[in-house]
């Protein structure tokens, strides 16, 4: 049987950069982490950080919930490991935010 979902090769080939974390439509429970995906965002980080000096603008890496089972901390785990501080994404939950639903 045929793979759809590939391995890409952490190269960067732009002078920016905009990487989507897609994973695994198996995961069907998005309330914590389900699956580890420390090795692959330990790949991409280090090719980033690598690439740094040579872009020019902004770098966009977008988690889904089926990446590993729950983006927002995926988003946390992928910051970490760059360096960058960790976002609250609980801060607002439930507390009238000002995104709009989708249902």
């Amino acid at each position: 049987s045929i793979n759809q979902y590939l391995e890409t090769p952490p190269e960067v080939t732009a002078d920016f950069v905009y990487l989507r974390m897609v994973g695994t439509r198996e995961i069907t429970k998005f309330d914590g982490i389900q699956k580890e995906m420390r090795e692959e965002m330990e790949r991409w980080a280090t090719a980033l950080r690598q690439s740094a000096p040579s872009l020019k603008d902004d770098s966009y890496v977008f988690f889904n919930n089926h990446f590993a089972g729950f983006g927002p901390e995926s988003v946390n785990e992928f910051r970490r490991l760059l360096g960058m501080i960790e976002l609250n994404w609980a801060q607002d939950q439930g507390q009238g935010s000002n995104q709009a639903t989708l249902l």
